[in-house]
């Protein structure tokens, strides 16, 4: 930076500009986002089941918790 008589914001916006050049060039898998569309669908469902299937009230959650400890 001291070299080139350069500002913090001019020498970092230099990498901020060949970053979104490269980020730009890239293509994108949509595979992946289809990947990632399935694990959200499957997490929430599991979350859901897990949560459905809770039948301890969080008093008595607490209570055995801090019996075990």
């Amino acid at each position: 930076m001291k070299n080139r008589n350069q500002g913090f914001f001019d020498y970092i916006n230099v990498f901020a500009k060949q970053y979104r050049r490269t980020f730009l060039s890239n293509k994108v898998d949509t595979r992946h986002f289809d990947y990632l569309d399935k694990q959200t669908t499957s997490s929430c469902a599991e979350q859901l089941k897990i949560e459905q299937a809770d039948n301890l009230r969080f008093d008595e959650f607490l209570a055995k918790y801090f019996k075990d400890s």
